[in-house]
């Protein structure tokens, strides 16, 4: 009963409120299931793509490597949200 009682002052909020889990997307592909030509790196034009975001801010780094030449792009990601491009 002393459970549903009104409160003289507001309930604290928490400091640390806990966190949010995103979903992840099922439609990735391991590493280890890569053709076996792709993994010897003997014919150009196969890239490999990775996302580098930073702990507490906004934004972060796509970095696009080419396997056989080791060319390398980044670009700076202005947001951390999902951002659908039409090309």
């Amino acid at each position: 009963m002393i459970a549903y009682l009104p409160r003289k002052h507001k309930k604290r909020l928490n400091k640390y409120p806990s966190r949010k889990y995103v979903i992840k997307t099922s439609h990735k592909v391991s590493i280890l299931d890569r053709p076996e030509n792709i993994n010897n790196r003997l014919m150009p034009g196969n890239w490999e793509t990775d996302s580098v975001e930073p702990k507490h801010r906004n934004g972060g780094l796509n970095v696009i490597v080419e396997r056989v030449s080791r060319l390398v792009k980044i670009s700076k990601l202005s947001s951390k949200k999902l951002r659908l491009q039409l090309t």
